[in-house]
């Protein structure tokens, strides 16, 4: 039976095998044209074998039609900027670039890598329940890595915008000023934590919306991982290791803590509506 709750749950593992897929092609170097295609088709088999593994029914369509939302929803968000609009229309006029055309690619790739992921998944599915916390903490930390992925490419976009109109009004008005940041570090710093804690909120809403029974640790655990892991990969980025460790944890912990609650909120609509016990 198609379940449209999972299609949201599996739209965040989609998101989150990308992520893994990303940082593996990046880790090896790949440099090639197709690279980016072979990224998206891997991760969104990565995500529909997760999707497949933890299903409570017979998930096939739901992982698949995620992977293309992943697509679609990006390119419907660049293009409810004034500034994506505008880039979309300069990448087909001025480079030939036909960004609708490379979305579209993606998009199938994406939904024969999630159906071809699911059946995997389906076909390899565990049926004993004695390591379910711990095959959810593996699946909150997708689902954590996915949410991380959506928010702060949302937040790019944003501040993508924010600075391709700063520069036009500078040129308008004279020329652009080197001196005058594109985006001011107030809006940056919004951004990000506004990114951070929609990650967070939704590593535990969407890790309980999926789980069969009460996972309010893994879904913490999961998002404690992924938020203290991306801060510490910035700060090793930084050269600051050293002088930020300490925050990455508290920032984690307080990422945690906040995907429980939205966990334990949609633990309580599902036990009031008789879906779980």
């Amino acid at each position: 039976m198609f379940s449209p709750s999972w299609v949201v749950v599996s739209y965040f593992l989609i998101c989150g095998g990308v992520c893994a897929a990303a940082a593996g092609y990046a880790a090896v170097g790949a440099r090639e044209p197709g690279a980016g295609y072979a990224a998206f088709f891997v991760g969104a088999a990565l995500g529909g074998f997760l999707s497949g593994r933890a299903s409570p029914h017979k998930s096939y369509l739901e992982p698949a039609l995620a992977a293309t939302l992943v697509v679609g929803s990006l390119m419907a968000f660049i293009y409810a900027t004034p500034m994506g609009r505008l880039g979309v229309a300069m990448a087909r006029s001025e480079v030939n670039v036909d960004v609708w055309r490379h979305a579209a690619i993606a998009g199938g790739l994406g939904f024969g890598g999630g159906f071809f992921g699911a059946i995997l998944g389906e076909a390899t599915q565990p049926r004993a329940p004695g390591l379910l916390p711990l095959r959810w903490y593996l699946l909150a930390i997708f689902i954590a890595a996915g949410a991380l992925f959506a928010a702060t490419t949302a937040a790019v976009i944003l501040l993508a915008n924010d600075a391709a109109r700063a520069a036009l009004g500078q040129m308008w008005t004279g020329g652009v000023d080197p001196s005058k940041p594109l985006v001011t570090e107030d809006r940056v710093v919004l951004l990000a934590a506004a990114a951070a804690a929609t990650a967070s909120i939704l590593g535990g809403v969407i890790t309980q919306l999926g789980a069969p029974k009460r996972m309010l640790l893994p879904a913490a655990a999961g998002t404690f991982t992924v938020m203290t892991g991306a801060l510490l990969g910035v700060a090793a980025a930084a050269h600051r290791m050293k002088q930020m460790a300490g925050t990455a944890f508290a920032f984690g912990a307080l990422a945690g803590a906040v995907a429980m609650v939205g966990a334990f909120v949609v633990y309580l609509l599902a036990r009031a509506r008789g879906r779980l016990a």
